[in-house]
């Protein structure tokens, strides 16, 4: 989808804007310490391939993760990836 706007988004004044949520904080702060280190602030490293294995093993765990879930989840990788 996002592939299909962008050519409608006006290079001179458009812009992308990823919203993000303190449930990403309280995600990590839930998170094992792999993960903590995963998305750390300074996660410069961190690829879209390591990102995406954990979302499909944060998933596959169903509900046994803690705290605000996959709503949690997915701003806590937002924020590592933007």
């Amino acid at each position: 989808m996002s592939e299909a706007l962008i050519p409608m988004i006006d290079p001179a004044v458009g812009r992308i804007v990823n919203v993000g949520s303190g449930a990403g904080g309280g995600h990590v702060k839930n998170a094992d310490e792999a993960s903590q280190k995963l998305m750390a602030h300074d996660s410069a490293n961190t690829t879209w391939a390591q990102l995406e294995d954990y979302m499909k093993a944060y998933v596959a765990n169903g509900d046994k993760n803690k705290g605000m879930g996959s709503y949690g989840m997915s701003k806590a990788v937002l924020h590592v990836y933007t």
